[in-house]
């Protein structure tokens, strides 16, 4: 039996192991909109209008109500599903 891309290669195939992720905001995809900085309940997403979103990973508790509250289901500003 192999051992498991988790654990050897520190990444998930599945997108489900969200302790190996950082959230990053991709700036060729995210419309300006707001949403995921209201909805973080840590507030570690800042955004004024017409700007870009940041993530302050240190608040970050990894909870995905970002990746759920984003306007852009196909392809995620929220998620580019880095490893660190």
């Amino acid at each position: 039996m192999g051992i498991s891309a988790p654990i050897v290669e520190k990444r998930c195939p599945a997108k489900r192991c969200v302790a190996l992720l950082k959230f990053t905001v991709n700036l060729d995809v995210c419309t300006r909109c707001g949403l995921c900085s209201r909805a973080c309940p840590v507030e570690a997403i800042a955004w004024k209008k017409k700007e870009v979103a940041w993530i302050d990973k240190d608040k970050c508790i990894k909870c995905m109500t970002c990746f759920e509250k984003c306007k852009e289901p196909y392809f995620n500003p929220m998620m580019n599903w880095y490893f660190p």
